[in-house]
């Protein structure tokens, strides 16, 4: 058999125990890197999954140990990786927002893309920090302008954040402004999916009529947000 389906096959056998032994697993994904370091599966596949597996388990001592594997395997990869292990270590000290800083230049270093910091302000939100998840959302908004792409995700994730600081009339208008803007940008329609947002946002305002998100959802797919707003506003009064 060559060295690629040999890697592939350590790969596969770490997987079968990877939830219930997560360090049998690595040690599995190790002795590929032992055995087959140059291999496309080992590049792409063990070594990110020993530094995904150490991670979410929170076995540290392993995630530095493939940091520096990494470093001596893909010098050309040494930035990242550098940063990498300074973000484990700022994890493994209990400094979660320093690590997620890091983590963000980390991202970037490919490009800068709507979507990385709409995920970035996703984390900064759970952390409580939402003056920081804000800009990054803006930063989003912004990328997705010039990358030809809907915003109405990213308005989803404003509009949760808007609602955590119980603004739920201005999330309902954020849910309202991604509708109209899904409509512009999606040939295949508006998903569907902010609808059901739309409707959870009325609930939680006391709006239990099942029809009334519709309407304002039919309106701002007809570019009336306008009159979709004047229609809420006049509902929550």
């Amino acid at each position: 058999m060559k060295s690629e389906d040999l890697a592939q096959e350590l790969c596969d056998k770490s997987w079968q125990c990877e939830q219930s032994d997560p360090q049998k697993a690595i040690s599995i994904l190790k002795e590929a890197i032992r055995k087959y370091p140059k291999t496309f599966t080992v590049h792409n596949y063990v070594v990110p999954s020993i530094l995904r597996i150490s991670v979410s388990n929170k076995l540290w001592d392993e995630a530095f140990e493939i940091c520096d594997i990494a470093l001596r395997l893909y010098p050309d990869e040494s930035e990242w990786w550098h940063l990498e292990k300074s973000a484990c270590k700022l994890e493994n000290d209990d400094r979660e927002i320093d690590a997620l800083e890091i983590r963000l230049i980390q991202a970037n270093l490919v490009g800068e893309y709507s979507l990385t910091f709409q995920r970035f302000g996703d984390k900064y939100l759970v952390l409580g920090l939402k003056d920081k998840a804000w800009e990054l959302y803006n930063k989003a908004i912004l990328l997705s302008a010039k990358e030809g792409r809907s915003p109405h995700q990213i308005r989803v994730s404003m509009a949760k954040l808007l609602q955590r600081e119980d603004k739920n009339k201005q999330a309902l208008e954020m849910l309202l402004f991604g509708i109209e803007e899904a409509e512009k940008y999606n040939k295949k329609g508006t998903p569907k999916a902010l609808l059901l947002e739309l409707k959870r946002g009325l609930t939680k305002s006391g709006i239990i009529d099942p029809t009334f998100a519709d309407r304002l959802y039919i309106l701002c797919t007809k570019n009336k947000r306008t009159e979709a707003i004047d229609m809420l506003l006049s509902t929550l009064k």
